[in-house]
């Protein structure tokens, strides 16, 4: 069983994902990190140096990889992954679908201090804006999720898998 942990930059995917994936003692695997390993520098520089078409591209020829495996994995993507090439239908198709909703004030705070980092961010003169149509454009795809994890801000990662593994209950039934 494959489980893809989607939502907004911030949300808190990989952290949750190492813990989810420990919980049910599963593999796991962070897009970003897997992508940053393959172009041997950040998700800003690749973004940078090889553009955004060429990094969903390999976006996508990863998610694929990812699914192909015949192993039971956690994988965190990276917040974009799921809107483009048809990858929310894939991972749908492929697997459980989880997508970690929070607040745009709440995803405002968590991104606020590391925009340097993230690519989309970087050339922003005004940030909540952006962040408030970036959300409101993502949150198409990302409401396609199977489950819709609704998390507070004082909310810990080890409540927050719970909440999942509650919601998921019956999928662990048969294994």
């Amino acid at each position: 069983m494959k489980i893809f942990l989607i939502g907004f930059m911030g949300s808190g995917k990989t952290v949750t994902g190492r813990l989810l994936a420990d919980k049910l003692t599963y593999n796991f695997y962070d897009t970003d990190e897997m992508l940053e390993k393959q172009f041997l520098c950040s998700i800003y520089d690749c973004f940078d140096k090889y553009g955004e078409d060429t990094f969903r591209k390999a976006e996508h020829k990863l998610l694929l990889q990812l699914i192909a495996s015949n192993e039971n994995a956690v994988i965190a993507c990276g917040g974009g992954l799921a809107c483009h090439q048809n990858n929310m239908g894939i991972m749908n198709r492929k697997g459980i679908t989880v997508y970690l909703k929070y607040s745009q004030n709440i995803l405002y705070k968590r991104i606020e201090n590391t925009k340097h980092i993230r690519p989309l961010l970087t050339k922003q003169s005004d940030l909540k804006v952006f962040v408030s149509n970036l959300l409101s454009e993502r949150s198409k795809y990302y409401e396609k999720a199977k489950y819709v994890i609704e998390a507070g801000e004082n909310e810990t990662v080890d409540e927050i898998v719970k909440k999942i593994l509650k919601r998921m209950k019956g999928n662990f039934d048969g294994e």
